[in-house]
């Protein structure tokens, strides 16, 4: 494929390389292109359209302001597209089907656009407008020059930047209008993309790109590359040696003139020896031979003896293992055999043992011997589970007769409690007359009057508080004006027009600085070029003159027009190669004089401030615009203050009368009561509880006592009740009671309740009260505790008077009533008494169910306890009838059984092991091993005896035989490898025999003569080389110097501008020889860029393009294309950023595009027009209100994703 399609150029041929305004001399050769970079005007950018370029489906306009421009838009806008776009329509996008590689797949509009296409407008560096259309598609191209005349078209054809050969004329043109013809160096440089990029290889830091480097080379005038290159070629045409001759980094692979030269003289040289030496040389060869032949003889002999030794070795080797594995296992089944006797005495100790403590067992225990041993187990336990059930029967009789007794006594304390009770509060109720006499609304009011009281006195509090919080934040604002006086004195009598002045001044003193600073960098680059230049110029002129002399000699010229020849060869070359590396320069004047009036008229204006430094006019420009914003803000709190305190103090004096009124009116009702809320609440304490006791003992009375009707009886009107008169519960439990044994665990039951109770009475006589008075004996023969139980009935009747105590002194006379010391109900004690009633009435009935089972269960065992031992009887009767007895002698003769069992089995495990019937066979077993032991053993000797240097012993190790195997294994290696080279060496001393008897006779005389005139030639050729290699060093010094130079002046320019964005002096950024970035802090410590944080990172290589830009301004003045660069940058490092950019935007444009809307007062907003996506169409119409509104298109957003990241 080839890229120059059906060109056409009408423009004027491209002048030769050489010619043009930076004279003569190389360019920046390999910075993006291959002629030199003119130098001169400013480029500028003015109108770009796209079409079906990424997300733009329909056309698109934008317009660029001159200075500094900005889009601001939000992120999938087409802000990265932008950039893509414009740096596709000057080098081209190549066609791709991949959407990951950079081409026409990744910015295609997704939707399928109608056109694919671009135009860019443009003044170029000769000052003049053009204008570039291509069809991204096809890859035609029409480059036109817009003459006020009218359109010239300067080339049009077709360019593929994919092409194997270039479009002829077009890259050119390019390179002559925009100052660059690469893609890779112009978004190396002029266009920062997000985010920044550092370029880096696998085995290098980030840092400047080839390209650059080469580019900042040749910057300001002609490289010297190409001079340089011309020495090589040279050099390189002479001989192969150039990377002795330190040219290049690796020899050629071909000979050269003199390497030529030099193999002729050696042919000729070892043709004219060979027939001279060839006799001498035939009888060498034969005697050479014989005695090699005798030196393989004797190696034979000794790789023979070698080989037997590593045989014995390893033979040695194999012999000891085998010795040492059947020694293992001869002491293995010597522990066997100890064990299996050891086993064999215990086994029939154990069985002497059995026959001795327990005759007969072993006979009759049978195989049955687990159930007989559960037998046992079962029939004690069915013996103690019945004499157990027997004993809980007689504590279950016991706890029943109590039971009931302990119902009936708690029933009676708890009506006693009721009527007690009800008592006391009959006489609290006569204390309180007048609040009996009060109507329900006026309770009402008395009982809502301390919540109001207390609402009011809240109120109060809270003004009170307000009121104090506001005079201290009145003091406060005043010691805060105070302070703020203090802290900016040195300001305070600055006014807004000093202020602005300072701005002023300070932003002239940094321009005034930079002018400076680039005015004395061109200078010194001035005085660097020329005396790179006066290098140069020697060298060539050395090579001239050289060159000269050789083609004098070679025609044999007369010796005065030899000499004029030289001179007039080295003067005319070396002049014209000191003004291809010096060239002329132009230093612009240091400062315009201009800036310098301004300055003073300023200053002026300053007055004592006029002679501050540029920082300290900002700070204190700063400090004066913060002085007066606080100061404002001080004047503001301190009137809002003052109108909250006066409105605070009016509230506090209406809730405080509120309070006076209310008291008043309380204490008119009350007397001297007391505090009223107290007594209310007293008071319906009191009422409360009357009605839940009432209603106690009514629902009591009709449960114990059957009086379902009237008024409930008092406790002494139930005393006098007889028992068959009161209430089934009741009557039941003092029949269990009456009819109960004195001891109710016994098996007597008494016939006539009389007993039980221990009185001669009938039992038709007995009353509540007479029973009552029995139960409170507490007899001993009734309670397994009697005092104890007493005195737990005691500690509940004293409870109760307690109680009953402190609800009476709820309200002592003459004081005020407590309200809390009255219960919402009976006291706990009362509960407790209930609850026992009802946890004793279901603990006798329990205890009933539970005796009638017992019983049952009693019957069982007894059954099961019968079979039990009839089963085991023989056992029994040997351990006289007692289980207890039997099972543990049982127990006994199982263990001591178990045990010979166990060594039984471990006998015949080992004996297993050995694959032995019994010990004896064990034994025999071990004498065989013994005996294999020893046969080893013996062959080792054996072997010693043949090879005295093997060891013997019985500790012997295989370990020992690795050293030696290894000495002779390398001794072996080394004899084949003598007798190989034997081989090789008699090899080759037949075929030199064979060929020294072959070789055909040489004319010897006229070998001679051709060997003398190529050594004249040899010399002639060498001298040449001399005087090359001495220019080109020369040469290479002065380059390599003059790359230190640009390289440092390169570090001072970034470190400047880095310095200047952190805000930290002494920070510098540091390039080594490889151009391979980093920052060494001011105190000397070195560090790298991953180092740094994100943004700082990003900030340092953005300083780094700044630093390029500036110098490279005199050669490539291109705009600035900043995609969104400041994404991680704080706002005091983006604000000195912006001072950067206003700067930058004074000498080139610059156009900024990003998300951030702090952005957008950065210079004129970028116009546009066309249909743009969705998510910036509002962005756009809103930053660009003077372009031309074009028609919208909702399928515009059909490409969301960008070119090379898409992150605005």
């Amino acid at each position: 494929m080839t890229g120059a399609g059906g060109a056409r150029d009408r423009r004027a041929p491209v002048p030769a390389e050489g010619a043009g305004a930076g004279g003569p001399g190389g360019g920046a050769g390999g910075a993006g292109g291959r002629s030199p970079l003119p130098g001169g005007g400013r480029v500028r950018w003015h109108r770009l359209r796209l079409q079906g370029f990424g997300p733009f489906r329909e056309a698109v306009e934008f317009r660029f302001p001159d200075g500094l421009g900005h889009w601001v838009a939000p992120n999938e806008s087409g802000k990265s597209t932008l950039v893509a776009g414009l740096v596709a329509i000057l080098f081209g996008l190549p066609g791709s089907s991949d959407p990951s590689r950079y081409g026409q797949a990744r910015y295609r509009h997704w939707g399928g656009a109608a056109r694919f296409e671009g135009e860019l407008e443009f003044t170029a560096v000769d000052g003049r407008r053009y204008r570039i259309q291509r069809d991204f598609a096809t890859h035609r191209v029409r480059l036109v020059r817009l003459d006020p005349r009218g359109p010239v078209e300067e080339w049009a054809g077709t360019h593929n930047p994919a092409a194997n050969r270039p479009a002829p004329g077009y890259e050119e043109a390019i390179r002559r209008l925009v100052g660059i013809g690469s893609r890779a160096v112009l978004l190396e440089t002029f266009c920062l993309q997000q985010p920044l990029p550092a370029p880096a290889a696998a085995d290098r830091q980030p840092g400047l790109a080839p390209e650059v480097q080469e580019l900042l080379a040749g910057a300001g005038a002609r490289s010297p590359a190409q001079a340089l290159a011309a020495l090589e070629e040279a050099i390189r045409a002479l001989t192969r040696w150039t990377r002795e001759l330190g040219v290049s980094g690796q020899n050629l692979r071909q000979d050269r003139a003199i390497e030529q030269v030099e193999q002729r003289i050696r042919q000729l040289e070892e043709a004219i020896a060979r027939d001279r030496e060839a006799a001498d040389a035939l009888e060498g060869v034969r005697r050479r031979r014989a005695e090699v032949a005798a030196q393989r003889q004797a190696l034979e002999q000794r790789l023979e003896r070698c080989r037997e030794r590593h045989d014995a070795w390893a033979e040695w080797r194999r012999r000891v293992e085998r010795y040492r594995d059947r020694l293992v296992q001869r002491r293995r089944i010597e522990q066997a055999v100890q064990r299996a006797a050891v086993l064999e005495a215990e086994v029939a100790a154990l069985r002497e043992e059995e026959r001795r403590r327990w005759p007969g067992w072993e006979d009759w225990a049978g195989d049955d011997e687990s159930g007989l041993a559960a037998a046992l187990d079962r029939l004690l336990q069915v013996s103690q589970a019945a004499a157990a059930l027997r004993d809980q029967l007689a504590v279950l009789e016991r706890r029943r007769w109590q039971a009931a007794a302990r119902v009936l006594w708690a029933a009676w304390c708890r009506y006693r409690f009721l009527d007690r009770a009800l008592a006391t509060l009959d006489r609290l109720g006569r204390r309180a007359p007048r609040l009996a006499a009060a109507s329900a609304d006026e309770l009402e009011r008395l009982r809502a009057a301390p919540r109001q009281e207390a609402e009011l006195q809240r109120q109060a509090a809270a003004l009170a508080g307000e009121l104090r919080a506001r005079e201290q934040a009145l003091e406060a604002l005043a010691e805060e004006g105070r302070a703020l006086a203090a802290t900016f004195a040195e300001v305070q009598r600055w006014t807004p027009e000093i202020a602005a002045a300072a701005a002023e001044a300070a932003a002239l003193q940094e321009e005034i600085q930079r002018r400076e600073h680039e005015a004395e960098r061109r200078r010194a680059e001035m005085v660097q070029r020329r005396r790179l230049g006066r290098r140069v110029a020697l060298a060539v002129a050395a090579a001239a003159g050289v060159a000269a002399a050789t083609l004098g000699r070679a025609v044999e010229a007369p010796g005065w027009m030899l000499a004029l020849a030289v001179g007039l060869a080295a003067l005319g070359v070396g002049w014209l190669a000191w003004r291809g590396v010096a060239g002329a320069q132009r230093v612009a004047p240091a400062v315009e004089e201009g800036l310098r009036q301004r300055l003073e008229a300023v200053r002026a204006r300053l007055g004592p401030w006029a002679h501050e430094a540029p920082a300290r006019l900002r700070e204190l420009e700063g400090r004066f615009r913060e002085w007066q914003a606080r100061q404002a803000s001080l004047e503001e709190r301190r009137r809002r203050e003052t109108a909250a305190r006066d409105d605070v103090r009016r509230r506090l004096e209406a809730v405080e009368a509120s309070i006076e009124d209310l008291r008043r009116w309380v204490a008119s009702f009350t007397g001297g009561a007391g505090a009223v809320d107290r007594v209310t609440t007293w008071w319906d304490a009191v009422c409360s509880l009357r009605r839940r006791l009432e209603e106690e003992r009514t629902r009591l009375a009709a449960e114990l006592w059957g009086v379902r009707s009237g008024p409930p009886p008092s406790a002494d009107e139930v005393a006098e009740l007889v028992l068959p008169e009161t209430g089934p519960s009741w009557s039941a439990m003092a029949r269990i009671v009456v009819a109960g044994d004195a001891d109710p665990g016994g098996s007597a039951s008494p016939a006539d309740p009389r007993e039980a109770l221990g009185d001669g009475a009938p039992s038709g006589a007995w009353t509540v009260g007479r029973l009552v008075e029995q139960l409170s004996r507490w007899d001993a023969a009734s309670w397994e505790e009697p005092a104890a139980e007493a005195d737990r009935w005691r500690r509940l009747e004293e409870r109760e008077a307690a109680w009953l105590q402190a609800l009476e002194a709820s309200w002592s006379p003459g004081g005020d009533p407590e309200p809390a010391a009255v219960p919402d109900g009976p006291p706990a004690v009362y509960e407790h008494l209930q609850r026992l009633e009802v946890e004793q009435a279901q603990e006798a009935e329990a205890t009933a169910r539970r005796a009638e089972t017992l019983a049952q269960e009693l019957a069982s065992l007894t059954a099961q306890e019968a079979a039990l031992r009839a089963r085991c009887r023989a056992l029994l009767e040997a351990c006289g009838g007692d289980p207890i007895q039997a099972r543990e002698q049982w127990q006994a003769y199982a263990a001591h059984r178990q045990r010979r069992r166990e060594r039984e089995g471990e006998l015949k495990g080992v004996l297993g092991a050995w694959e032995t019937p019994d010990t004896e066979a064990l034994a025999v077993r071990l004498e065989q091993w013994r005996d294999a032991c020893l046969v080893e053993l013996r062959a080792i000797e054996d072997l010693a005896k043949r090879f005295p240097e093997l060891p013997t012993g019985e500790d012997l190790d295989p370990a020992q035989a690795a050293h030696p195997l290894a000495g002779l294994e390398e001794e072996r290696r080394g004899i084949e490898a003598a007798i190989r080279q034997a081989d090789a060496e008699l090899q080759h001393l037949t075929a030199q025999e064979a060929a020294l008897l072959q070789q055909a006779p040489l004319n010897i005389a006229q070998a001679e003569l051709e060997l003398v005139a190529l050594q004249a030639r040899r010399e002639a050729l060498r001298d040449e080389l001399d005087a090359l290699v001495l220019a080109h060093r020369h040469l290479r010094e002065a380059l390599e110097e003059f790359h230190a130079t640009y390289r440092q002046r390169l570090e001072d320019a970034a470190s400047r501008y880095f310095a200047r964005i952190t805000g930290q002096p002494g920070r510098r950024v540091v390039l080594d020889a490889r151009f391979r970035l980093s920052v060494r802090e001011a105190d000397g410590t070195p560090v790298v860029a991953e180092q740094l944080s994100q943004g700082t990172r990003d900030q340092l290589f953005w300083a780094l393009r700044v630093a390029v830009a500036d110098l490279l301004a005199g050669d490539v003045n291109l705009p600035f294309v900043l995609d969104d660069p400041f994404v991680h940058w704080d706002d005091r490092r983006l604000e000195e950023g912006r001072r950067i950019v206003t700067a930058l935007a004074q000498d080139r444009q610059v156009v900024v595009l990003s998300h951030r809307p702090a952005l957008a007062a950065w210079g004129q907003p970028v116009e546009l027009a066309g249909a743009l996506p969705a998510t910036a169409q509002e962005v756009a119409v809103a930053s660009a209100p003077s372009a031309p509104a074009g028609p919208t298109d909702a399928a515009g957003g059909g490409a969301t994703r960008e070119g090379e990241g898409e992150g605005s």
